[in-house]
Parts: structure tokens; sequence; C-alpha cells
């Protein structure tokens, strides 16, 4: 029997598909809509598993391309429209989903190479593609995968991009809003979707650090956070002191309430957190801190996070900022623990207290990917002063 569950103004319908696997899909329209539709896709799912009708049988790539993406509600939307225009669709538009093979895949991806196209961008067209795939033999429509057993290139690695010390001095300096404390948490602490979904209980002033459980959905609003972390677990973030007294300030404010949102959204009487942050908004609050080059929310966290590594080194630096995979704690290794003088809580102060360190800061920093001996040395070579209360 397949389940309709509300999910903002859409809804979502899970089945068992015709190979006994559950398979998931969001619609729009009114509930009657969506329970005609998960009707329809029982009947088929029962058809195929009776050899009624073959799945995949008459439809083609481009045919299921166009009805993928059109049920796709990402904040990736338009750039996988433009891959499949651009990449998939001049190669196997008119193509049965049944009739391509894992050897037609791998001429596909010389193909890309041949365009002049990174690593990287190969890896995430063909990513899209195979998740177009999953889909399809999910609902029925194809017996398998052509990308099963493919491997698909490494990605290349990515320069981690940080704020120099003057930047985030005048980040910190704003005139107090909830765009410039929100920008203040991202600098000093966490994610976008985890400042969004921060509250007032998970502040933990004597202690020096902040509860990090749940992250807000894409867009905010409606619904609130009702995701986990990232890292899938409930983490620790270090509470600097400029952030500390920053966020005390906004307390102030909001009454000295004892639970609540930090940020919360415009709909009080739904509960709601606070939404994303328009990218103009965002851009013009940049140029007010007297920030000319392009700025995402992203790159302030990548600042506190090469501050909070250089000082507490890598295994004490993952658990910190929940990082699932000690590999990504490592693109943060880049900064010197000698250029810090405090431990733990106060990595931020003491990086925004340096000097000019433009010609160590500035632009792009180079990744140094290290060797399992390199990363026990700068663990070993991390301050280890952990008398603070915060459990990391």
């Amino acid at each position: 029997m397949a389940s309709i569950v509300a999910r903002g103004d859409r809804w979502q319908i899970q089945w068992m598909s015709w190979d006994h696997k559950r398979a998931s899909r969001t619609v729009p329209g009114s509930y009657a809509d969506a329970k005609a539709i998960a009707a329809s896709l029982e009947t088929e799912a029962a058809r195929i598993r009776a050899g009624v009708s073959l799945p995949g049988s008459d439809r083609t790539v481009g045919e299921w391309v166009k009805e993928f993406l059109a049920a796709r509600q990402t904040c990736d939307a338009k750039r996988e429209r433009s891959y499949f225009r651009r990449h998939v669709l001049p190669q196997f538009q008119d193509r049965k989903l049944d009739s391509i093979e894992p050897i037609e895949v791998e001429r596909w991806l010389r193909w890309l190479f041949a365009k002049k196209l990174s690593a990287t961008s190969v890896r995430n067209i063909a990513v899209y593609f195979r998740v177009a795939y999953n889909r399809a033999r999910g609902l029925g429509l194809c017996k398998k995968n052509p990308f099963d057993g493919v491997q698909l290139p490494e990605a290349n690695v990515r320069a981690v991009q940080v704020l120099t010390p003057e930047e985030v001095r005048a980040i910190l300096a704003l005139p107090r809003s909830t765009l410039a404390d929100y920008a203040a948490v991202l600098v000093c602490a966490c994610r976008d979707g985890e400042a969004r979904a921060l509250r007032w209980e998970c502040v933990r002033w004597q202690d020096h650090y902040l509860v990090i459980a749940r992250q807000a959905r894409g867009g905010g609003g409606a619904g609130g956070p009702d995701r986990r972390t990232k890292g899938k677990e409930v983490h620790h973030a270090p509470l600097p002191e400029v952030l500390a007294k920053i966020l005390r300030e906004r307390w102030e404010r909001a009454g000295r309430p004892e639970m609540g949102w930090v940020f919360p959204g415009s709909r009080q009487r739904a509960g709601d957190s606070m939404g994303r942050v328009n990218y103009d908004s965002f851009q013009a609050l940049m140029r007010q801190a007297g920030i000319a080059r392009h700025v995402w929310p992203h790159l302030l966290r990548h600042t506190s996070n090469s501050a909070i590594v250089a000082v507490l080194g890598l295994e004490h630096g993952q658990r910190a900022l929940g990082h699932a995979d000690r590999r990504t704690t490592e693109k943060y290794t880049h900064l010197s623990p000698d250029l810090f003088a405090r431990p733990s809580a106060d990595a931020l102060d003491a990086y925004v207290a340096r000097p000019r360190q433009t010609e160590l800061f500035a632009g792009p920093v180079v990744n140094r990917a290290l060797t399992p001996s390199a990363a026990s040395a700068a663990a070993a070579s991390a301050p280890q002063d952990h008398s603070g209360k915060a459990p990391f």
C-alpha cells in the first residue's frame, strides 16, 4: 500500500516498485491528485511483476529526462537542465532506456573529456545522469542502470579559500542586524543550515560551545528544521568570545528567552526558523563591510574551519566540525598552528587578533593533503591545552 506524506506544498509518494524495492516520488497538486498518481504507480508495478508489460520498453532517454527534470526541486535545477541539454541528450536522446550498455557510457565519458571538460565537471554530469537512471529503475521504467560497474573520474581537489583577518574583523564590526548576526555565526561556528536552525537552548555560554543538532531545510520556511546535520551526528562547535558577545547582545534584545530560534522566521505562528538568505542581500552586506571580492556564505565557514583545525589538530578538529570523513577535515590543514596563540574556543579570536597576514591568507590557499605520518605530526604539534569544558 502506497503512503502519501505532505512535504510543504507537494506530496511525497512511497510505494513498492516492480523489483520489490521501496521507491519514492514527490509530486505537486492536491491530495486527490497524489492519490491517483500513487494508484497508477502501484498498478504499473503490479503489471510489470506479473509480466504484463516490460519496464522501459517504449521510454526513450529524452522522454524520461524531461519528466525527471520536471519533478526535480533542487537548488541546482538550472545546472542540471544545462548538463542534460548540452552533454547528455546530444548522445542519447532517442535511445531506449534499456538499450544503453556500460561500454557506451565509458565511450560517452571519453567524449566529454574530448570536449576539454575538467574531471570534476565530467564526474558531476555523470552523477546527474546516474541519478536519473536510478530513479527510472526505481519506477520500473528500466531493468538495469548502465552506470553499474563504470568507474567515474575522480573530482579535482578544490583549493580552500578563507577570509583575511581584516575581512573577518569587518564582518564582526558590522552594525547589528539579523543578517549581520547570521554572518557572524557562519564565520565563527557552523554551516548555513545549522546557523538557521540554531536554538537558544543550544548556546552553552559558560562552557563556550554550541550544540549543533539539526539543520534547516534548503529553503527554510514551512516546517522549520527537519533534518539531521550533514555529519548525521550531534556535535559541539567552539564558541569564540567575539561570537559570544554578539549572540549575548542579540539574546538581550530578544528578551532573554530560554528557548526558541536564534534566527526566527517571519511566520512565527508556525514556529518557523529563518529561510535561506537572499543572495543579493548577502552581497550587499559584504560590500557594507568593505569586501569587494565575491564572497559566498560557505566561504565564511571555511575561515572558522581552518582556524579550528590549525589549533586543535585533525582529530579534535574533525569532532568539533562534525565531519564524518577525516579527508574532509584534511582540506583545512593549510594554516600553521604557530600562527595562533590560544587553543580551543579562542581559535578564531586568535586569528582575528593577528596583525596583517594578507600574504598568508588572501585569495585561494593551496590545499596540501596530509600523509598519515604528516597528519600525526600536525596533530601532535597542535596545542593540547583543553582546559575548557567543551566536549571535544
